[in-house]
């Protein structure tokens, strides 16, 4: 991640952006992800939120993990489920994840790898690798459009927001050993004007 903007925006903001985002739902993501992992896996999901997916998770009968770059985003999602109190990581993309090699079953992502460059990217994507299984499935979020940006690809938040095409991110995913299925263009679920989403679901090779 951009740790000098972005991750000092989630720092900065944890309570606001938690208390904003809770209680927003994906269900068409979640049913997604059902069908790819069964209960019971060991799951790690890249970037926490508020903690609102991952409790879903849990009540789906996963094992998860929630690993974010701000340690209080980590701490937010706690106080908010504590039922993720033990579960969190805290590691800032692409720095390596304190998790062994092959440890995961599967992984999933909301509108987080958005926030690193290309090139932490070739780094991170690499270690997302090393902690799954062989097979291991992921579904991940991203960006389809969103508009603001700067020419540096940095929003009004100072976050940045790397926008690359969906042959990009599927250039980016394989060469670093997944197969990836790209999804169809959805709406932004809270309602941003110009703003869609587009998952993808890899498989580690």
């Amino acid at each position: 991640m951009n740790k000098n903007t972005t991750v000092q925006f989630y720092e900065d903001n944890a309570k606001e952006f938690c208390a904003k985002h809770d209680n927003v739902r994906l269900n068409s993501f979640h049913e997604t992800f059902r069908t790819l992992v069964k209960p019971g896996a060991k799951i790690l999901e890249i970037g926490s939120g508020s903690g609102r997916d991952a409790i879903l998770m849990l009540d789906f009968g996963y094992n998860v993990h929630i690993l974010d770059g701000a340690k209080n985003l980590l701490e937010e999602a706690q106080i908010l489920h504590p039922e993720l109190k033990g579960r969190a990581i805290y590691c800032v993309l692409p720095d390596k994840i304190p998790a062994e090699d092959a440890s995961y079953d599967a992984f999933y992502s909301i509108a987080c790898l958005m926030h690193l460059t290309t090139e932490d990217l070739n780094k991170a994507i690499p270690e997302i690798a090393r902690v799954l299984k062989t097979r291991a499935k992921g579904l991940v979020s991203l960006p389809a459009s969103r508009p603001g940006l700067n020419r540096d690809m940095i929003d009004d938040k100072n976050r940045l927001m790397n926008i690359l095409t969906p042959a990009e991110w599927q250039n980016l995913f394989s060469s670093h050993g997944f197969t990836t299925k790209i999804g169809d263009e959805e709406p932004d679920k809270i309602g941003r004007e110009g703003v869609t989403w587009r998952n993808f679901t890899l498989i580690k090779q």
